[in-house]
């Protein structure tokens, strides 16, 4: 996503979500029900410091020719949940994405990706599912309720 799109993106999730949707900043602590938007051309990561989750922003290489990269923020998710990690991969472009959610799956984590029929563009979806690292393909209004259900089963 473009820079100065994700901020006004952001906002819109916000207002249509129930929980709160932000752009990210650099070094701001992960809150819990809060949804963090990279900014655009910056890539979004998770660190761990002082017994608290982190954002990271970057303006590294380009990855599968983004920036910010699904790529960059699946991988260091995976290191800090581990096998508590759900992925969730949806319509767009490309491949971006698709190689971090077959490393979900190795880690233990749970995946999730929107189906072709209710896809704008099916293929970074497509290719997650391609790759083996899909667990559940459901339409984008399902997609929530399967993120419940795997809480539930893991007594969350």
């Amino acid at each position: 996503m473009p820079a100065g799109f994700t901020k006004a993106f952001a906002m819109r999730l916000n207002d249509q979500s129930k929980i709160k949707v932000k752009e990210a900043e650099d070094g701001e602590p992960i809150e819990p029900n809060t949804g963090y938007v990279a900014p655009g051309d910056a890539h979004l990561s998770i660190h761990s410091k002082g017994g608290r989750k982190w954002i990271a922003l970057s303006r590294e290489t380009l990855v599968n020719g983004h920036r910010p990269s699904i790529e960059v923020l699946l991988n260091s998710a995976i290191e800090e949940y581990k096998s508590g990690m759900i992925g969730v991969i949806m319509t767009g472009m490309g491949k971006d994405g698709s190689a971090a959610m077959v490393k979900v799956r190795e880690a233990g984590g749970s995946t999730i990706a929107q189906d072709e029929q209710t896809s704008v563009i099916y293929g970074m979806n497509r290719q997650a599912v391609e790759m083996g690292g899909v667990e559940y393909i459901e339409p984008v209004t399902e997609i929530i309720n399967r993120i419940q259900i795997i809480l539930k089963e893991r007594g969350i």
